[in-house]
């Protein structure tokens, strides 16, 4: 694997997939890209990520309570890194193996909290 970090080709993928997307859509997942992946993980080979940092950056985001960008990040992140294998620059995919993870759980739907209060 060359040594394209986690940012390079992300931005490559955005690139890839922007004429498939409304702008909404590219904006959303270029967003959760600067916010909760590319602090912590951006400047890092993506061939060297593991599942333990990727988790750590997303509970970062996760427990300042915003659970559900965590988790559309996480997603994002499977779709990066699924391209970084077909591209042969990452042999595994850390986000799919935490597609399940108890640590990112679906934050309670509240439905009408504001009128019971």
């Amino acid at each position: 694997a060359s040594k394209a970090t986690l940012k390079a080709v992300a931005e490559e993928w955005l690139t890839e997939n922007r004429a498939d997307w409304s702008a909404h859509h590219l904006e959303r997942n270029r967003g959760l890209l600067e916010r909760i992946l590319y602090p912590d993980l951006g400047e890092l080979p993506i061939g060297e990520i593991t599942e333990p940092m990727l988790l750590d950056a997303l509970r970062k985001s996760y427990n300042k309570g915003i659970r559900e960008s965590a988790r559309r990040a996480r997603a994002v992140a499977a779709q990066v890194f699924t391209y970084a294998k077909e591209t042969h620059r990452a042999t595994h995919n850390p986000a799919r193996e935490l597609a399940g993870s108890k640590l990112l759980k679906r934050p309670e739907v509240r439905h009408f909290a504001a009128l019971k209060a």
